[in-house]
């Protein structure tokens, strides 16, 4: 049995697995069929190494190996015979005599004995020669579909390799494509910050000359007013002929001067433009809705919680300790302790209207106005003045209809923002939140006049872009 396998080792190609067929022999001493060498470097255009020792060597016109090819024709006939003497020398282990037959159930050499046994009697059982002819015909058959599926995978292998190289090659190129497109972003913004502080610096250099000139002149208008006061002053407290010399005069030049109306500097700052803010700030959108049992009897909050009006007449409410007695206010129901989050309001054409964060706390009863420490507010007036604690919008006709707020508990800061001009409206400077903290609205109540339109909070989806 070993030399059947021995000479069998020596006469099989490492490719095929099976008995030479035309081989040949390469440099470096390995022998292979002349047909499965040539299909190893089929997709090799230089650099041809050995499949064996993957040893270098050159294509040339190989000739075949006649002698190996003859001792190979030699020891596939001879192997059936070494293994039938090997096995037909064997014994059975039951009745030691020759194993000759081969039983299919059992998968096992049996002797005639075993063959005559009741064990045996219905099994299907055949000469062992029949059988290793049977079932190496069956290996061979195997074998070409294994070598056939070797080939679908070693073939996909090598798309999937060139896929991985071909992956990294695309990846890089996108890798330096992102580089440069935020490099692009970077210059674009850097130029765009320095376009906005020259406009700013040139600004507040017009705007300085301004006040200086208004300054001297109000200064000359002061003393000039100072010598006349003074010189009416002493006119009056003197003698009637005194009083009366060029009376005409001293009437005249008062009445040009009381003509001389001081005016103050009007100042106006060009706003500033960010852009791309609000696809940057829409990351943090978050759905904001109202808490009507915050809302003061003076307001109407929607069904859905996201719009607030003036009420024509209040309506009855049930009592609660955290409603707004004395203004027209309500809180947002949500409460943040953390992260970054951004929420947008229309206010429309609305003249007057509050958006702001407050601190939370109970009991707002009775609460005309929120103290400093306790809100942040953006208060739009008629006028476009700030009032109380809030804050005014800059120098500017542009309209504000929808309002952006974005806050970043950790990092102490809560901004506003026009969202049609895309601008900061106002950014209060970082402060250290110490609790929960809270949206408020407030449609605004104005002086002599009832204003029905409301503020409606935009949702998430009316946000991100």
């Amino acid at each position: 049995m070993d030399l059947a396998n021995d000479l069998q080792e020596e006469l099989t190609c490492s490719v095929c697995m099976d008995y030479f067929i035309d081989p040949v022999t390469i440099s470096c001493g390995h022998s292979f069929c002349h047909l499965c060498l040539l299909k190893c470097w089929e997709d090799t255009q230089t650099c041809f190494s050995c499949p064996e020792c993957r040893g270098g060597c050159e294509l040339k016109d190989f000739q075949i190996n006649l002698r190996l090819k003859k001792l190979a024709i030699i020891g596939k006939q001879l192997r059936p015979r070494l293994l039938k003497n090997s096995i037909g020398g064997g014994l059975c282990g039951w009745h030691q005599q020759d194993l000759k037959l081969f039983c299919q159930q059992d998968g096992s050499p049996i002797c005639m004995s075993c063959f005559n046994s009741e064990a045996h009697r219905h099994h299907s059982v055949y000469p062992i020669e029949d059988s290793a002819d049977f079932y190496r015909g069956t290996f061979q058959e195997l074998l070409n579909h294994l070598w056939q599926e070797m080939e679908q995978v070693q073939a996909l292998l090598s798309e999937e390799r060139e896929k991985i190289r071909t992956w990294k090659e695309e990846i890089q190129i996108w890798r330096q494509n992102i580089v440069i497109e935020f490099e692009k972003m970077h210059q674009f913004l850097d130029e765009e910050e320095e376009k906005q502080l020259e406009k700013l610096e040139e600004e507040e250099v017009a705007n300085q000359q301004k006040l200086l000139q208004n300054e001297e002149r109000l200064s000359q208008q002061s003393h000039n007013l100072q010598l006349l006061i003074t010189e009416m002053e002493e006119k009056c407290q003197g003698e009637d002929m005194t009083l009366l010399q060029d009376v005409r005069g001293m009437l005249f030049r008062s009445s040009a001067m009381l003509q001389q109306w001081p005016e103050a500097c009007s100042l106006k700052l060009s706003v500033c433009s960010v852009p791309g803010i609000r696809e940057m700030l829409s990351r943090y959108a978050v759905d904001v809705t109202l808490d009507p049992n915050t809302a003061s009897p003076y307001v109407i909050v929607s069904q859905d919680r996201r719009s607030v009006r003036i009420a024509e007449t209040p309506p009855d409410v049930p009592n609660h300790q955290n409603r707004f007695d004395n203004c027209t206010s309500v809180l947002g129901s949500q409460a943040f302790t953390t992260g970054r989050h951004y929420w947008e309001v229309e206010v429309g054409d609305k003249p007057e209207w509050e958006v702001a964060v407050s601190y939370e706390f109970r009991g707002q009863k009775h609460r005309m106005r929120f103290l400093q420490e306790e809100a942040f507010s953006l208060f739009s007036t008629h006028s476009g003045n700030g009032d109380g604690p809030c804050v005014t919008f800059p120098g500017s006709r542009v309209p504000v209809r929808r309002v952006g707020v974005f806050l970043d508990y950790e990092a102490g800061i809560l901004s506003f923002y026009n969202v049609t001009e895309s601008y900061l409206i106002y950014s209060f400077l970082p402060t250290r939140f110490f609790g929960p903290v809270r949206p408020i609205f407030s449609p605004c109540l104005r002086y002599g006049q009832h204003d029905q339109e409301p503020i409606t909070i935009c949702p998430v989806n009316n946000i991100i872009l």
